[in-house]
């Protein structure tokens, strides 16, 4: 019978157990970078179709309030085929409003509402107050 040597050099290696082990935690560390990533990018997209809802919000403002006669009423519209906006004006009154004092002025609440989404729909409001002279100066 042959005799096997044994070598003063114990056999140097990984078992099947520990690369296992380590294949299972680097598929788990995987996993939660993936996940991460996914989450950053979709806060990304939604940040930024915020700040584009933002901008039409208030470039509709400026053309509403600026210079044109209000006048209470509704107006919608489409933006693109994402984006649709609707214009609300209404009367408004001060919270401590006295009718016994008289003035010129007219306030009117202009509430300009920027929404999109299909299956959560999400918007921007802005809104301000405009003071309207009554009789002309």
């Amino acid at each position: 019978m042959a005799e096997h040597k044994k070598s003063s050099h114990p056999q140097q290696g990984f078992t099947l157990l520990e690369v296992l082990v380590s294949f299972l935690l680097l598929s788990v560390s995987l996993t939660v970078i993936m996940n991460i990533f996914s989450a950053s990018v979709h806060h990304q997209v939604t940040g930024a179709e915020y700040r584009k809802a933002l901008q039409f919000a208030e470039s509709r403002m400026a053309e509403v309030t600026s210079g044109q006669a209000l006048r209470p009423g509704r107006d919608r519209g489409r933006i693109d085929d994402k984006y649709h906006w609707e214009v609300d004006i209404d009367d408004w009154q001060y919270p401590d409003y006295d009718p016994a004092i008289v003035n010129d002025l007219e306030s009117l609440s202009v509430t300009v509402t920027v929404a999109w989404g299909n299956t959560k729909e999400r918007q921007v409001r802005l809104q301000t107050v405009k003071l309207i002279r009554t009789e002309p100066l």
